[in-house]
């Protein structure tokens, strides 16, 4: 019984949200398909805050046992400061406002803009920056000539690369590159695209006949 239950909403949902495709829109499938979603939503704003909760409890038991005590002690306290100036300080131009002109931050200061400003982004560079190592180690691996595709591929990729230089509009590389982008670049990812759209909907049908249960949890 505690699996069939959640089986039979699956079902029920599932089924339901497929059938408000064949209505006309503002009609009341149509509007229950709507409020749907936005459970959804709400779901999975609950989600986050769990989420969040399970970090908090991770990140405290890992420091008590001693394991990389220091970087958990500070995740959370960013976490908590984030939080905190996130709730007051955050987007909303209304509580924002007020307490800047509360003078508890002189001038146009908000400290939680400024960590987003200037310790999120500059983070999130530095993590991007990394990756051009892995690229580059990957791209080596790819273009070695081991095969006519792997040549192919070679020369598509220079092919593009010297395209983006200025001097490849005197030798005509530019058109070559944009009718390389815009034409077999285009077809593979609508490819790429169809494929994984087929996937999503053979798992989803999967999961709405109760094939597939590893939600459930368990094996």
């Amino acid at each position: 019984m505690r699996r069939t239950v959640p089986l039979i909403i699956t079902f029920v949902a599932g089924v339901f949200m497929i059938a408000t495709f064949f209505f006309n829109p503002d009609t009341w499938p149509q509007n229950a398909a709507t409020r749907v979603k936005d459970w959804g939503l709400i779901l999975a704003t609950f989600a986050v805050v769990l989420g969040t909760g399970n970090i908090i409890r991770v990140s405290i038991h890992k420091a008590r046992k001693g394991e990389e005590r220091f970087f958990k002690i500070v995740l959370l306290v960013c976490l908590f400061v984030t939080l905190g100036l996130g709730l007051f300080l955050g987007s909303d131009e209304e509580i924002r406002s007020t307490w800047l002109n509360g003078g508890l931050f002189s001038g146009s200061f908000n400290p939680f803009y400024w960590i987003y400003q200037h310790v999120q982004l500059p983070l999130g560079a530095t993590m991007f920056s990394l990756l051009v190592f892995y690229i580059t180690s990957a791209a080596y691996r790819a273009f070695r000539i081991r095969s006519f595709e792997a040549g192919i591929l070679l020369a598509t990729a220079v092919i593009v690369m010297l395209g983006q230089v200025p001097i490849s509009s005197a030798i005509g590389l530019d058109e070559v590159m944009a009718w390389i982008m815009s034409v077999p670049n285009v077809a593979a990812k609508r490819a790429i695209f169809m494929g994984a759209a087929m996937g999503i909907a053979a798992m989803s049908l999967k999961i709405i006949l109760g094939i597939e249960r590893s939600y459930l949890g368990g094996d």
